[in-house]
């Protein structure tokens, strides 16, 4: 059995042999509310992020801790977004502190198209919510690739 594997692993490809010997991550900031069995009912239903968007005291709470954590001062706060790297609207996980990322505006706005692109393709059946959730934590600037299969 082990030499089959091991013939089989150094007959794939360089990606493939990767795929298989890294793990995916299995601690992605998700809500456990939204599966892709339930998307319909949750995040490809009109008004879903009003429901689990957090409160304005406590996302501003985490955005000067942010701030702080990166030695910036309050008077930056209005240079930038408090952004849910897993957008809650992919079902990211509205209080992981681990989802949240501060974001300069400008930046924030390109990822924002991004973000409307895979839900749609996610909702339309052709992207799974995971690969897209995956695909948005690893690097949200190729993950628009996603929508253009």
């Amino acid at each position: 059995m082990k030499l089959v594997t091991i013939a089989f692993l150094l007959a794939s490809s360089p990606a493939a042999l990767a795929a298989q010997l890294i793990p995916p991550p299995l601690d992605l900031p998700v809500s456990g509310q939204v599966t892709q069995s339930n998307i319909h009912r949750t995040i490809c239903k009109l008004g879903w992020t009003k429901l689990v968007r957090p409160s304005y005291s406590y996302t501003h709470r985490m955005k000067l801790q942010k701030l702080r954590q990166k030695g910036l001062s309050q008077a930056s706060i209005s240079r930038f977004e408090l952004d849910h790297l897993i957008p809650l609207d992919l079902g990211g996980d509205p209080y992981s502190t681990n989802n949240l990322a501060l974001e300069p505006w400008a930046e924030a706005r390109r990822k924002d198209v991004v973000e409307y692109c895979l839900t749609s393709a996610v909702c339309a059946g052709s992207v799974r919510l995971t690969a897209a959730q995956r695909a948005i934590w690893e690097d949200w600037r190729r993950a628009g690739r996603l929508c253009r299969r």
